[in-house]
């Protein structure tokens, strides 16, 4: 996306880059959330956007690209909890450690996904495999490269990183 790179601010490259969010490619789609987060982004919509694409993409890597910049975004992430919360019963891993680790940086207000954290880890440490993956599904590219570190970890120490960080907060 490199519309981003060129005039980030101007309404008509947002509008362009906003529009390849629903395109028929999933990979235009998770470019186009990675091009909208800017450090210090705060936008109400940016997160309304972002969790409605975490509920209703249909590929797993597009979905984790949507809960890591919910956890890139500054502000008020509150409404994202319960979607993240819910996001950590995904059938794609990336996404639940993805969720996992935005809960965890929300911190505090995030305490509500405690159980569904410590499910998850029970889960993904007991090897209970989720439902398949969706017919035609495409495994995850690289999520983004300055975030490359997040995206090695192994998913049960994503949710154990979270639920410990959510547990000393109480």
């Amino acid at each position: 996306m490199a519309l981003g790179k060129i005039a980030d601010d101007s309404l008509e490259v947002q509008s362009a880059i906003r529009k390849q969010m629903t395109s028929e490619s999933a990979m235009h789609r998770a470019a186009a959330i990675h091009a909208l987060v800017r450090p210090g982004s705060d936008s109400p919509r940016l997160i309304t956007e972002f969790v409605e694409i975490l509920r209703s993409d249909s590929v797993g890597y597009v979905r984790a690209h949507a809960a890591q910049a919910i956890g890139a975004l500054s502000g008020d992430r509150r409404r994202a909890i319960d979607p993240l919360t819910d996001a950590l019963q995904d059938p794609d891993p990336e996404v639940r450690k993805m969720a996992a680790i935005t809960l965890a940086s929300i911190g505090l207000e995030a305490r509500s996904a405690l159980p569904a954290l410590h499910q998850a880890w029970l889960e993904a440490k007991c090897g209970i495999p989720r439902t398949p993956f969706p017919r035609g599904h495409i495994g995850s590219p690289a999520l983004w490269k300055e975030d490359h570190e997040l995206t090695q970890l192994p998913l049960t120490f994503a949710l154990q990183m979270a639920l410990t960080k959510l547990e000393r907060t109480q």
